[in-house]
């Protein structure tokens, strides 16, 4: 698995990702497949053809055995884990990593941002490195910024960084910050809740009167007539939504208007992207395209 940069927009890009002779855009996102987060597998193909798996090995508490290409498991004790528990089980991760150098693997710094860097700093040839936590980890906006950026730079720019789970609405800020590979793990998650996805929040669907989306799962729907299964393809169409949005604004040149655009409707995101901007400039410039 590599990616090639076509265009550079700060830290994030418009790529092409190969893997197993497939190639995609990028930002794009993986397909989990049915019942996630349990599921080991997800794709890369469209769901029914369910071809060109990455193995999700899942956690290293368990008995494991390592064989296709895939993210590596690791040892998680949560993102308020006290340091020093933090820091051996990064100790142990990167054993993991180490003997496993052509597999991707996880990054997990809690609350330190000491423990991301020096993460960053022993992943830097790695292909696929997975932040695991980003959901607690974007609540705190300047961490967050610190953490993307640092492991952007530190990182080969071969390398592809992936956050799970991730809402749509942070997404534009997660692409600008160097993230390439997403997933429709959030689609799973909010229809669980019978949440309904746009491209700006989390709507509770037994409160909408309507549904403002015009495509074939939504046009002949009402929220109440509309199933589990529905709410599920609907929410996984936004998170695909967003990404061509991304990709295709990358390509006429209005990323950053759609950036500031998505970012402001999460307090999250709009804090993140003023940081960035005022913080990380120095960063921003080198990468930032003249005409």
């Amino acid at each position: 698995m590599h990616i090639e940069t076509i265009n550079h927009f700060c830290l994030g890009r418009l790529g092409k990702l190969n893997f197993e002779n497939k190639k995609l855009l990028s930002p794009c996102y993986l397909s989990f497949l049915d019942y996630l987060p349990f599921s080991n597998q997800i794709y890369i193909t469209e769901r029914k053809k369910q071809k060109n798996a990455i193995i999700n090995y899942g956690s290293a508490f368990r008995k494991f055995e390592i064989d296709e290409f895939g993210i590596l498991p690791d040892y998680n004790f949560g993102f308020n884990a006290p340091t020093t528990l933090i820091k051996e089980a990064m100790k142990k991760n990167i054993e993991i990593a180490e003997s496993y150098p052509e597999y991707g693997t996880t990054a997990r710094g809690g609350k330190s941002l000491a423990l991301w860097n020096e993460y960053a700093d022993n992943l830097k040839e790695r292909r696929l490195v997975r932040i695991g936590g980003a959901h607690r980890l974007i609540s705190r906006p300047r961490l967050f910024v610190e953490v993307l950026s640092y492991m952007r730079e530190k990182l080969n720019p071969n390398s592809i960084l992936y956050i799970p789970g991730a809402k749509p609405w942070h997404i534009p800020l997660m692409s600008f910050l160097g993230i390439d590979l997403f997933d429709n793990l959030y689609a799973y998650i909010a229809a669980s809740k019978r949440e309904y996805l746009t491209l700006r929040e989390a709507m509770p669907l037994n409160k909408m009167r309507e549904l403002p989306c015009s495509c074939k799962i939504c046009s002949d729907r009402t929220p109440e007539d509309m199933s589990i299964e529905e709410l599920l393809r609907h929410n996984q169409s936004v998170i695909n939504l967003s990404l061509i949005e991304i990709r295709e604004s990358m390509r006429s040149g209005s990323f950053f208007n759609l950036l500031e655009e998505r970012s402001a409707s999460s307090q999250e995101a709009s804090s993140a992207l003023r940081i960035a901007y005022i913080e990380k400039q120095e960063i921003l410039d080198r990468y930032l395209q003249v005409y």
